[in-house]
């Protein structure tokens, strides 16, 4: 018979889950006690709860309404070590087994994580076989296992020897296989399936092998690619728009400052947009009543323009430099430095 047919469990769940801890406090149980309220002693195994019954103690709110529901009954918090508290066993009855980690355990490890670092296509024995007729790979398998590094040689592999570690003929470079150089075009081949470009390219090799020039074969793979080339997003230029020449000299002008010099002063330079006149003057404070004094004497000179092209420089954007344009009747068009 299949009891499962005709029990609903949901049913049963309600009735097996309680809402509230199993255990009941004291109050809950005086009814069950013949109403007694007088206890000579109440032992327990928490050190606080000494000091929280006690008459010195100061408890916060929440603390103060659990003394207040046992005010009516009087008795003494006595504490007693765990193991004398018999109330109290379950806490000593577990039983903590340390398994220590075996050597078998991290060769497992190392045996799954070069499995899952295999390339699809390729096999564990292909590029096993590879790296044992690899002189490179043979070098860096007896640094590895001797602990010394000769200076001069593998210095790829000397940066990174603390993440390199060996299984069989295998070079690991943490959960990456070391590839010897026969078969790492074979390797780029398999991760420019479908011509993913470069950044997939790398993604795809980074999760699998490791050798010292990988990111830089696997651009040149997808540069030399003619599919790749045809496909790929080009970053349009932006379009160049020049500036419309005036009409006449002295109507369109720009002005900034170059500095400080060495010697530390500043050139406050003006140019004619259409005669590349320049008017230069050098100053020892670049403050916007200096410009605006250095501008009145060249407009004494040359006459009012009708525009003025400045950056966002702090003397070009006060509110002085502002006024001084609104007086003259000069446009004043601010754009960001090249």
């Amino acid at each position: 018979m299949v009891i499962s047919d005709c029990v609903d469990m949901r049913q049963a769940n309600q009735a097996i889950i309680r809402e509230r801890h199993p255990i009941p406090a004291v109050d809950e149980n005086l009814q069950n006690l013949n109403r007694s309220s007088v206890f000579s002693k109440l032992l327990t195994g928490h050190k606080p709860l000494e000091y929280i019954y006690s008459a010195k103690s100061k408890p916060n709110a929440r603390i103060s309404r659990w003394v207040l529901r046992l005010q009516p009954d009087r008795f003494k918090v006595v504490y007693i070590k765990g193991r004398n508290n018999i109330a109290d066993p379950l806490s000593r009855l577990i039983q903590v087994n340390e398994r220590k980690v075996e050597q078998t355990d991290t060769d497992d490890f190392v045996k799954l994580v070069t499995l899952h670092s295999v390339p699809k296509a390729m096999s564990v024995k292909q590029i096993e076989a590879e790296s044992a007729s690899d002189q490179v790979l043979k070098s860096v398998r007896n640094c590895i296992r001797t602990g010394t590094w000769p200076k001069g040689e593998n210095k790829a592999h000397m940066i990174v020897k603390n993440e390199l570690s060996v299984i069989g003929k295998l070079v690991l470079r943490g959960t990456r296989i070391v590839m010897p150089q026969t078969i790492r075009n074979t390797a780029l081949k398999i991760a420019h399936e479908g011509h993913p470009g470069i950044v997939v390219m790398k993604r795809h090799l980074r999760t699998k092998v490791w050798w010292s020039e990988m990111d830089r074969d696997a651009e040149d793979v997808c540069k030399r690619c003619h599919a790749c080339q045809v496909v790929s997003q080009t970053s349009n230029p932006e379009p160049v728009k020049s500036t419309e020449l005036p009409k006449g000299p002295w109507q369109l002008i720009g002005a900034d400052l170059m500095g400080p010099l060495p010697s530390g002063d500043s050139l406050f330079i003006v140019v004619d947009y259409y005669s590349r006149y320049v008017e230069v003057e050098i100053m020892r404070k670049t403050t916007t009543d200096r410009i605006i004094r250095s501008l009145r004497r060249m407009f004494q000179t040359h006459g009012l323009p009708l525009q003025i092209v400045t950056d966002n420089g702090p003397q070009f954007i006060s509110g002085e430099f502002k006024d001084f344009m609104e007086q003259q009747n000069i446009e004043h068009r601010r754009v960001t430095p090249l």
